[in-house]
């Protein structure tokens, strides 16, 4: 059993390696290798953010699960470049998020590490929604089994590729993103997570999101201005 098992993290790892070393040849790569080639300037970024994006991910970039936005505060910088770029190239969809990303002073390599700098510089939300039901049993254990191997044992993603910190995202959102991935409907999608997303069931689902939520972030965190900035 533990022999299968093994084969079947090997196999998901080799996959999501060569996803990653194929985009890595795309268009969007040489844009974002421009991006991360840059001197990020944090003060210009907070600026892009309060203009561009604090409207709809709060001031604090702590999104609203409910309403489908994701917390960026403490984000992996590469992966925010990443998903920026994805979204200005219109190679992911959004409206709303092509809207922002396709103005002139966002759409460029410079803006957008600016931004993605800024972003990761912040500290994340210490209080992300969670379910009300408190369904994480079990949600260890299937996110230790079959994501930990790229996302990290905390959940705090990659810096050297665009893998996402998980830990301390919104229960809802995440949820909604699992269901995306299990439908499909989400592009540039490696087909591991796509098809580890389609075989779970709705509990399994809820337990690895509620888990995730109830993780508290390791990186690049300082916490004490998270509720410094949270009780005011």
């Amino acid at each position: 059993m533990e022999s299968r098992v093994h084969r079947q993290l090997v196999f998901i790892a080799l996959t999501v390696a060569l996803s990653l070393a194929a985009n890595a040849q795309s268009p969007v790569a040489g844009f974002v290798s421009k991006a991360m080639a840059l001197h990020p300037d944090t003060k210009r970024g907070s600026t892009l953010y309060a203009k561009r994006c604090s409207r709809c991910h709060g001031s604090d970039a702590w999104g609203d699960g409910l309403e489908d936005i994701p917390s960026l505060a403490g984000q992996q910088e590469l992966y925010l470049v990443t998903q920026i770029v994805e979204f200005a190239t219109r190679e992911r969809s959004g409206s709303t998020m092509h809207e922002a990303t396709g103005t002139k002073d966002v759409n460029n390599p410079q803006a957008i590490r600016d931004l993605a700098h800024f972003l990761n510089s912040e500290p994340a939300n210490p209080d992300p929604e969670h379910s009300e039901d408190k369904t994480s049993a079990g949600g260890e254990s299937l996110y230790q089994r079959n994501c930990a191997m790229c996302h990290g044992t905390a959940a705090q993603g990659s810096h050297v590729d665009p893998v996402p910190a998980l830990a301390g995202q919104h229960y809802d959102y995440t949820m909604i993103q699992l269901k995306s991935f299990a439908r499909g409907h989400r592009g540039r999608v490696a087909a591991p997570v796509s098809n580890f997303a389609a075989g779970l069931s709705d509990e399994d689902q809820k337990s690895i999101a509620d888990y995730l939520s109830r993780i508290t972030p390791t990186h690049a965190q300082t916490h004490d201005r998270a509720r410094q900035k949270a009780s005011r």
